[in-house]
């Protein structure tokens, strides 16, 4: 069962709840949110999405991404 906690706890210690644990946030008692963590691979799944509009918004194609790539690896070809 998710742990119950006022907004205002909620707000005074999001840094250390968001992403570790499910908590039901209520106001006045009663529950108004469920905050859950993403699962790693919907975390992940964010991340590589981030990074593909980055290197789409800068222009860079595949071929340039694995050039970058393999120069950040020490295999440049």
């Amino acid at each position: 069962m998710p742990r119950l906690i006022s907004v205002r706890d909620f707000r005074q210690r999001m840094k250390e709840i968001l992403g570790n644990e499910e908590v039901i946030v209520t106001r006045d008692g009663v529950p108004v949110a469920r905050v859950v963590p993403l699962d790693p691979v919907e975390r992940f799944a964010m991340f590589l999405e981030g990074v593909r509009k980055s290197f789409e918004e800068a222009g860079l194609d595949d071929t340039e991404i694995q050039v970058m790539y393999r120069k950040a690896r020490g295999k440049a070809s």
